[in-house]
């Protein structure tokens, strides 16, 4: 069995229920993250996965991003599932939010990293 088809779905056959694109490679997201103790997951695509990450922290992601519904219905992600949609089926580009490293998340354990390198 494939990595794609043991996630919810192949190249050709699943759908992402975030940007509502068509065979795209399906992702595992934790609602609420590992770290947090988190154990429910969702199948998303992995552009939308990556953007999630990106976009949001570890915290945000555990006390107020923690469905489906939510992650659709915040502004940035919303923007971005917009400009997805429009893009079909194909691998999306995906850009890290320079605002979200400039805070410090205490249960974001890859700032403290990263902040060390960009020093």
């Amino acid at each position: 069995m494939s990595k794609a088809s043991k996630n919810g779905g192949d190249a050709g056959g699943f759908r992402c229920p975030l940007c509502g694109r068509d065979g795209v490679t399906a992702s595992r997201h934790h609602l609420i993250p590992k770290s947090c103790d988190g154990r429910v997951t969702a199948h998303i695509c992995t552009d939308c996965h990556r953007q999630v990450h990106a976009l949001f922290t570890l915290r945000q992601l555990e006390r107020e991003l923690d469905t489906l519904d939510r992650l659709r219905e915040a502004a940035p992600m919303r923007r971005w599932i917009t400009w997805a949609a429009r893009q079909g089926a194909g691998k999306v580009s995906v850009r890290n939010s320079h605002a979200k490293h400039r805070r410090h998340d205490p249960l974001d354990f890859t700032q403290d990293f990263t902040d060390d390198l960009i020093s």
